[in-house]
């Protein structure tokens, strides 16, 4: 699994996307060998994936690598940048933004993605993407004691006693006590 650096947030997350960036695949035919990697970015993460060097249309890459994102909020994007990694300077060969409320679905996906460098296809990704979503997050004790004990007091004219108590098939009689306040001292 890929480590993905993380900015520190105190908003609960709504769930994980188990992101599988599978292959990709170029758009032109060139004799330039690339090294490629892939580098993913949300509003609270980022990562990238291993560079593959010497790669064409012919020789596709191939990284299969495992990214789990924490997402906070299903409406931010995630974006998705191919670069050929060089010595001095990284190239950006394609780019997308895709919201991940499209990604983040019970079903999955499994899907190419196309990546385009000022308005021309130059790429495409092929991933997996998993949604796990995150339980409710668990009442406060104090908030969960005042809920049960809002629903236990009632009004003395809303209780009406059970005479009897069912169990299984036998009844038995509960007697009345009456309590009275003695005034006298002994």
């Amino acid at each position: 699994m890929t480590s993905v650096s993380s900015r520190a947030s105190t908003k609960q997350k709504a769930g994980v996307l188990k992101l599988i960036l599978i292959e990709g695949s170029i758009a032109k035919e060139s004799d330039v060998q690339l090294d490629l990697y892939v580098a993913v970015e949300t509003p609270n993460q980022k990562g990238k994936t291993k560079t593959l060097a010497g790669r064409s249309k012919q020789k596709p890459p191939k990284w299969n690598q495992i990214f789990d994102i924490s997402v906070h909020y299903i409406g931010d994007e995630i974006k998705l940048f191919l670069f050929d990694e060089d010595v001095d300077n990284d190239n950006l060969v394609g780019s997308t933004a895709i919201e991940l409320s499209t990604l983040c679905i019970h079903s999955g996906v499994d899907s190419w993605i196309v990546l385009d460098k000022e308005g021309e296809q130059t790429a495409a990704v092929h991933l997996k993407a998993t949604w796990v979503p995150t339980l409710p997050a668990s009442p406060d004790k104090s908030d969960l004691q005042a809920k049960m004990s809002q629903s236990v007091v009632k009004k003395k004219d809303e209780v009406k006693p059970e005479p009897m108590i069912r169990q299984g098939s036998v009844q038995h009689k509960i007697p009345k006590l009456s309590l009275e306040r003695s005034t006298s001292n002994p």
